[in-house]
């Protein structure tokens, strides 16, 4: 087969998160460790001009965090940064660039997130990440006061559904949740 090159570039655009998961790697999580659009801006004009990056058929813009959805109108300020620079450029990626964002879910319903949706459908792959059936997800993707996050998320994943059908999911796994596995995965 023959797979187009693509470069990834990942945003860490907030380590803040509305989930205190059990097994997350990301200690000290907080409001205050955000990224600033100008250093966006500074790493965007980095990427076009470099010559050492333009070695590739493809770029995917991925966006993390936290919970990167947080910093959704900072992520469309980047990306329609973006857009301009290889509009500018006349560049390749215009037509070959996809962009990559995980997320827990919360903000998917989000007025901001669905108008980014729509404006970038074409070129977007979103996961979601969920950990299975109620129980098992409610074991560790739980809010600071321990509350678990299934129930307030399951109407995102539906529309996420529908939105992204052939996307997939992403389910942490832990010593305290094998029970559950074998419904979760049914449940998925």
């Amino acid at each position: 087969k023959n797979f187009m090159t693509r470069r990834t570039f990942t945003f860490i655009v907030t380590e803040a998160c509305q989930l205190s998961c059990k097994y997350c790697y990301l200690v000290g999580k907080n409001s205050n460790h955000r990224m600033s659009f100008n250093i966006a801006q500074k790493t965007v004009d980095y990427i076009f001009s470099e010559p050492l990056l333009q070695n590739c058929e493809g770029a995917v813009f991925d966006f993390i965090g936290g919970e990167p959805l947080l910093e959704i109108e900072l992520i469309t300020q980047i990306m329609d940064y973006i857009i301009d620079r290889m509009k500018k450029y006349r560049h390749k990626w215009l037509k070959s660039y996809e962009i990559r964002l995980t997320t827990n879910g919360l903000l998917y319903g989000d007025s901001k997130v669905q108008d980014f949706i729509c404006k970038y459908k074409s070129n977007l792959s979103i996961s979601i990440s969920i950990d299975g059936n109620k129980d098992k997800n409610d074991i560790n993707r739980v809010f600071r006061d321990g509350v678990g996050s299934y129930n307030l998320i399951i109407d995102n994943v539906n529309l996420w559904i529908k939105q992204f059908p052939n996307e997939g999911t992403k389910m942490t796994i832990s010593h305290k949740d094998i029970p559950y596995i074998y419904d979760s995965l049914k449940h998925l």
